[in-house]
């Protein structure tokens, strides 16, 4: 798909564009902005398709919820990134994620059917820490699908994303990494199992540190085994947690480039791997 010249279902498609940082605004050319998810979209996540709606109200309640969110993660560098939130219509094929562009973080999250304004929240929030994560920290971003997609980058930037949206938002792991799309009995079954296949997870992102993660370890799969349904997410951030149990900061794990973060998180794999 060319993106050159921006068409018309990528020109309708954003619903609404802030700074999610109270009294912030973010000066914002708004073609640039839309080419620039447009190449996003292409590159990485499978194009997009034509725009079928042009309003929602829940973007006006999103934005409340949203609002002083941000200001729970306290470090100096968290509080002054430059970072904009993009709402995009239901046509994109992923959730939503996270880029860089001209400085600034650029967060963008889908508005898909179906979900309350409760998971809208947290996932929203989600892709803010990316934003965030990868402005304050470029040795994460990437500009290659190589880089995008290998597994321990992967596993690293969703533990964060998934613990730092808990922070902001004051909800519990398992809220933020589910939300309100699975009933709760399915998401405690869910995390027992993960928990059960611990040791397996961990050998699994060994053999592939490297290289692409295997299939469903960051994706929804319905009725998978929790090996290949996101158990990545929910391995991620066991990781944070136990880096903040140790005592280092959100500052630290932020900043912390990805040669460092890797060998802490190999150390720890290796120790609970079967």
């Amino acid at each position: 798909m060319e993106t050159d010249s921006v068409k018309d279902s990528i020109q309708n498609m954003i619903l609404d564009f802030y700074s999610p940082r109270p009294h912030t605004t973010i000066d914002v050319d708004v073609k640039s902005l839309e080419r620039a998810i447009a190449e996003q979209l292409t590159k990485y996540w499978g194009g997009y398709v034509e725009s079928r709606r042009s309003s929602d109200s829940s973007t006006i309640e999103l934005r409340g919820l949203l609002k002083n969110a941000i200001q729970r993660i306290q470090t100096p560098e968290f509080e002054t990134a430059d970072v904009l939130l993009v709402v995009l219509d239901d046509c994109a094929l992923v959730n939503g994620h996270a880029f860089v562009k001209n400085g600034i973080g650029i967060a963008f999250y889908v508005l898909k059917d179906g979900y309350s304004i409760a998971f809208h929240r947290v996932f929203a929030m989600h892709e803010i820490i990316h934003a965030i994560h990868y402005k304050l920290n470029s040795t994460f971003a990437f500009d290659t699908s190589e880089w995008q997609q290998q597994t321990s980058r992967q596993l690293l930037c969703e533990g964060i994303a998934t613990v730092f949206t808990a922070i902001a938002l004051r909800i519990s792991m398992k809220e933020a990494l589910w939300s309100d799309a699975l009933s709760h009995a399915t998401v405690d079954g869910w995390m027992l199992a993960c928990e059960s296949s611990k040791g397996e997870l961990c050998q699994q992102v060994l053999d592939n540190f490297d290289l692409n993660a295997p299939s469903g370890l960051f994706q929804f799969v319905p009725e998978a085994v929790p090996i290949a349904n996101r158990s990545g997410y929910w391995l991620g951030s066991l990781f944070i947690y136990d880096l903040l149990d140790k005592g280092w900061s959100a500052q630290e794990i932020l900043l912390a480039p990805y040669s460092v973060l890797s060998e802490q998180l190999r150390g720890w794999l290796l120790g609970n791997a079967d």
